[in-house]
Parts: C-alpha cells; sequence; structure tokens
C-alpha cells in the first residue's frame, strides 16, 4: 500500500483501490455527516472540537466509523482511533496527516 502526506492531505492507494486523496476538512465534513446520521443527531448539532464520549459513540459505533471510513479513504485504520483521538478535530488532523494507526 502506498501512502504519502502532501500540503496537509492523505493520499492513499492499495492494489484494489484508486489513490483517494482528502483534506483534514474534507475528513471532518464526511464524520460530521455520518455520525450526524447514525447517531440520530439534528444536522449542525455536532461539533469537531467535542469529545465523541459527548455525542455518546459506544465501541459498537466507533467500529462501524472506522470501517466506514476504511471503505471511504480505501486504507485499513485502526479500531482505536476514536479512543487515541477523541474529537472528530484531532481525528481528521491526525488522518489528512498520513496517520492511519495509533
Amino acid at each position: 500500500m502506498a501512502e504519502s502526506n502532501v500540503a496537509g492531505k492523505i493520499e492513499l492507494a492499495s492494489d484494489s483501490q484508486q489513490s483517494t486523496t482528502r483534506s483534514k476538512a474534507e475528513i471532518q465534513a464526511w464524520m460530521i455527516t455520518h455520525l450526524e446520521e447514525a447517531l440520530e443527531l439534528d444536522p449542525g448539532e455536532l461539533r469537531a472540537d467535542e469529545s465523541f464520549d459527548r455525542y455518546g459513540l459506544d465501541s459498537t459505533e466507533a467500529v462501524n466509523l472506522m470501517s466506514s471510513l476504511e471503505d471511504w479513504l480505501g486504507v485499513e485504520l485502526e479500531p482505536n482511533l476514536p479512543y487515541e483521538y477523541p474529537t472528530i478535530d484531532e481525528l481528521a488532523e491526525h488522518l489528512a496527516a498520513g496517520g492511519t494507526g495509533g
């Protein structure tokens, strides 16, 4: 798997998927939309600087989030990332910088 970080964006490629480049802002927007739907929150209710715990993200939903992010980004992610980077802002920054593990 190829991975590089160019100007705050994550670029990922695997043998079976095309390269995907996502900025921190794109990752944040995707996570906000995904979590608002999954946690049945009103649009705009979720804040990127608030802890996942504040919104009731349990371990099952955290695993689902990582699985969906893997599909969207086209890269394998560690399932414990929401615990190591406990806000959307922190997790998006980590992923945009090319991080996939803890």
